[in-house]
């Protein structure tokens, strides 16, 4: 997102517009108040990959794998396999692309979970 009509939005535009990519790329199974929050604590001048996972265990193993890089917590679980998401950057070059890392717990995407038939609803009523 880093170009000129993105650079000359609003701050609440800029967070609404990281809302609605995040919440593309998870396919919806990330709360509004979770979206919310993670596009806040992002530092809009920045550029990010984003890489999802479903497992938790791979979700730390690639955090705990590089002793080099740096992390920030912008996502921490709101209860018990709520989901988390942390912005990594590497020491050896501090200002090059960040990554945030987002963990969705494998049971929010499954039929009759609240947050599934939440979003079946809102999908089906065009909200």
């Amino acid at each position: 997102m880093k170009n000129k009509a993105f650079s000359k939005l609003s701050i609440p535009e800029k967070e609404a517009k990281i809302s609605s990519v995040l919440d593309s790329k998870t396919n919806g199974l990330l709360y509004a108040a979770e979206l919310q929050r993670i596009a806040e604590a992002l530092p809009l001048r920045q550029q990010y990959t984003v890489k999802l996972y479903r497992s938790n265990a791979d979700y730390w193993h690639v955090l705990s794998l590089d002793r080099s890089i740096r992390i920030r917590p912008v996502l921490t679980p709101s209860s018990p396999g709520g989901a988390s998401a942390v912005v990594t950057w590497s020491v050896k070059d501090p200002v090059g692309t960040r990554q945030l890392h987002i963990f969705i717990p494998p049971s929010r995407g499954k039929k009759g979970t609240r947050i599934y038939e939440q979003k079946r609803m809102e999908a089906a009523h065009g909200l």
